[in-house]
């Protein structure tokens, strides 16, 4: 099972214990009012059950909903967001089961209230006004988050929360309204539809989607940008090659053969968003990345006096392990016992090249470390590209990724010193083509900046 998947459980296991005394309470005051309803009642009138069951349930509800949006965070930390639909266009971005998660599960913790509310007061059977408490209740536990420093306060979980109050209202109104029942349906299955069509459309595609495009886009008003660099000549299409992706299970495989390989006793596995990482009792660590089928082990219990080692001695310690050196890689004796085999973009017959294999070995021939990043791709089709003119012209207007800081200590001047092609792996292990510049600017700012080259991305 997925770790955010468990991590979401047991948080809703706990938050879920939590609402028992809620329960036990409302069984005491169930049982009260039934005796008091008898006492004036008697007989005659039925007890309304349904109704009592309902409040029951809109009380747990409500602990579970302290418990998950307040509660069970620890404060000192201010974290919020401004911007409209960013979690949406990062969950596209990598297309991750986490990211796409955290989008349902804030849809469906407010679709009690849609649903909820209507059920038990008549003056709630009108959207609007469903609408309003279901925002009201969403907006009150985001400022808590803000003013307490739980959480992250995120206007996408306001807009994530308000779809959930609306689904829940139709849902509900397709029981509670009786002549316009068809119209609610509709209007349910449309709303759902909306909220899966993204895996419709991502399913359409050829190739994937890049986990470093851009989020929303940038102010870059306040920045003179200078082109220091001539632009290299582009043609209309570039090769696209197809990657090596790994299931969950292609992974497993690979960490058993693995861990029978490194004489492991028994080993714990955790399934990330990108990777899959086990832990060999006694054996070291290894690290199985899904997009590209790269890995990485380390064996942190070994020290000693490391030895730089001839090409030929390393490919035969190397023999026994799941890799293959192409005869085209170049070999490198780095310092304290780090060897490296390095290809760029190297063509091998009908495969492109490109990455390394790093390994670390000590004098007596024992292995510390082994990074096979050499990725194998294959030539798939050729797609449009943008020119790189375009792709200086998207930059200029803000649409990269910030991760340098740009917004916030906002450079008077950059200079993009170099640009070229390049690639990057995708969300469906495609590896394509991206126009890649080098930058310098003011107030510290510098890095290297992606633009993807692909027609359709913009």
């Amino acid at each position: 099972m997925n770790d955010f998947l468990k991590f979401v459980l047991e948080h809703l296991r706990t938050g879920i214990l939590l609402a028992v005394p809620m329960l036990v309470m409302s069984a005491g005051a169930l049982w009260g009012y039934y005796t008091h309803f008898r006492k004036k009642h008697g007989r005659e009138k039925p007890f309304p059950w349904l109704q009592v069951f309902l409040y029951i349930l809109l009380a747990g509800y409500l602990v579970v909903l302290l418990y998950a949006t307040l509660l069970r965070f620890s404060g000192g930390w201010l974290h919020y967001n401004i911007h409209p639909f960013l979690a949406w266009q990062q969950a596209w971005n990598d297309f991750s089961f986490k990211s796409w998660a955290n989008i349902f599960l804030n849809v469906a913790l407010f679709l009690p209230v849609g649903i909820l509310f209507p059920a038990l007061w008549k003056c709630f059977r009108n959207w609007k006004v469903t609408l309003s408490a279901g925002c009201g209740l969403s907006l009150l536990i985001e400022l808590l988050q803000l003013v307490f420093k739980c959480g992250v306060c995120d206007v996408d979980d306001l807009i994530a929360n308000s779809l959930g109050v609306i689904l829940g209202f139709l849902l509900v109104s397709v029981l509670l309204d009786r002549k316009r029942w068809p119209r609610y349906a509709i209007l349910s299955a449309t709303l759902i539809l909306l909220l899966v069509l993204p895996f419709g459309i991502y399913g359409a595609k050829t190739y994937g989607n890049l986990p470093d495009h851009y989020t929303y886009r940038l102010n870059t008003a306040q920045t003179q940008w200078n082109l220091a660099c001539t632009l290299p000549p582009s043609p209309d299409t570039a090769p696209v090659y197809q990657g090596n992706t790994l299931s969950k299970k292609e992974c497993k495989i690979f960490i058993e053969s693995f861990g029978a390989l490194v004489e492991a006793k028994d080993y714990s596995i955790s399934y990330y968003q990108d990777m899959v990482y086990c832990n060999f009792l006694g054996g070291g660590i290894l690290e199985v990345f899904y997009r590209d089928g790269s890995w990485e082990y380390f064996n942190s219990l070994l020290e000693g006096a490391w030895a730089q080692w001839e090409q030929p001695e390393i490919e035969k310690l190397l023999a026994d392990y799941p890799i293959e050196i192409p005869t085209e890689a170049e070999f490198t004796a780095e310092a304290d016992g780090w060897h490296s085999f390095s290809c760029d973009m190297q063509r091998s017959g009908t495969a492109l090249l490109d990455g390394e294999i790093r390994c670390r070995i000590a004098a007596d021939g024992t292995l510390q470390t082994l990074e096979d990043k050499l990725n194998r791709f294959t030539y798939h089709s050729d797609a449009e590209i943008l020119s790189p003119a375009e792709a200086w012209e998207k930059l200029q207007q803000g649409f990269f990724l910030d991760i340098f800081g740009y917004t916030r200590t906002t450079p008077a001047e950059i200079f993009a010193t170099d640009c070229c092609l390049a690639y990057t792996v995708d969300t469906k292990g495609f590896y394509q083509p991206i126009w890649q510049f080098t930058l310098s600017g003011t107030d510290g700012f510098s890095g290297i900046v992606e633009i993807p080259a692909v027609r359709g991305w913009f």
